[in-house]
């Protein structure tokens, strides 16, 4: 059997307001002696029940139809390398288009990391960043995204990621919110303070969203996704 929650406004109190039952003197207000003001109680008893009621059935974790808009006071902004390894430290989450974005770092915020070679890297966020709640990408975790200005974009554009010294596919970094390639691929570009963001670009893939959705659910998300199109 389904079943089906009405969600109200927490502070929506069912028993506010005159109670046509209740008695009332000529003048119009309310006969006050112990059994009413019992029944005031008893109501207001229920009511809040009602309000707790609603609360355990929101969501977990806020969900922003607003289209995107990130809050960086949500996020954990100096994650523990462990913690980073093992994602579990506080983010954002913001619902784009319908689907579940985790933001790991706000625009403008420092991004940091440890290179191959063992050398500390960070760089100022261009956009937000973060992942699609859901997906699997080419390195077994999430697909990774950032998300731009332009919520509203019917596009999104897939960068290959290659290795900046084999030069072979790594990952995708799918670009959602963003006005046209030239806008992305910038936002891309000064995503990386080593100076060799053009050696990581690949192949940039633009999908309509409806696409872009089915490729995450059907596609092949660990082959470049040139491959898809």
């Amino acid at each position: 059997m389904n079943r089906h929650f009405n969600l109200v406004p927490v502070d929506y109190d069912p028993f506010a307001g005159a109670d046509p039952f209740k008695p009332h003197r000529a003048d119009g207000g309310p006969v006050i002696n112990e059994d009413t003001i019992s029944a005031d109680m008893a109501r207001r008893a229920a009511a809040q029940r009602l309000r707790d009621s609603v609360q355990r059935r929101l969501p977990p974790w806020p969900q922003r139809a607003s289209g995107g808009r990130v809050e960086g006071n949500n996020i954990h902004s100096e994650p523990s390398e462990k913690q980073k390894e093992a994602g579990n430290y506080a983010k954002d989450h913001v619902r784009v288009h319908g689907l579940d974005i985790s933001i790991e770092n706000a625009k403008g915020a420092s991004r940091s990391g440890t290179g191959k070679d063992g050398k500390p890297w960070s760089v100022r966020m261009p956009a937000a960043y973060g992942y699609i709640r859901g997906s699997v990408g080419a390195d077994k975790d999430h697909v990774d995204c950032y998300l731009g200005p332009h919520v509203k974009s019917p596009m999104v554009f897939i960068v290959d990621q290659m290795d900046a010294d084999s030069g072979k596919f790594d990952e995708h970094k799918c670009m959602i919110g963003f006005a046209s390639k030239a806008q992305a691929v910038a936002t891309y570009r000064k995503a990386f303070s080593d100076g060799r963001a053009d050696d990581r670009l690949g192949h940039v893939t633009e999908m309509a969203i409806d696409e872009f959705k089915h490729w995450l659910a059907n596609g092949n998300t660990r082959k470049p996704a040139r491959e898809a199109a």
